[in-house]
């Protein structure tokens, strides 16, 4: 059975691709059925993504092209 390799991103460096946003702000989104926020992983304490996720992909480019951070914007973008 072959093994999928999938990078995981730590929720701190996850902040800061998103252009250091709060540990609440991620905690928010997790929390908002409607915007279907990737849940983390958890590895001991700590919470990991996973980077191929798309939903994931979707907002750490919205955030790196800095397109206005609307959250509509995220939620259309997300429903798709």
């Amino acid at each position: 059975m072959a093994i999928k390799e999938e990078k995981l991103i730590m929720s701190a460096e996850l902040r800061a691709r998103l252009g250091g946003v709060s540990a609440m702000t991620t905690h928010r989104w997790q929390n908002d059925a409607e915007l279907n926020f990737p849940e983390p992983i958890k590895i001991r304490e700590r919470n990991a993504r996973i980077v191929a996720n798309k939903r994931l992909q979707i907002i750490m480019l919205i955030f790196f092209l800095n397109i206005p951070k609307t959250y509509n914007l995220l939620v259309l973008l997300l429903s798709q």
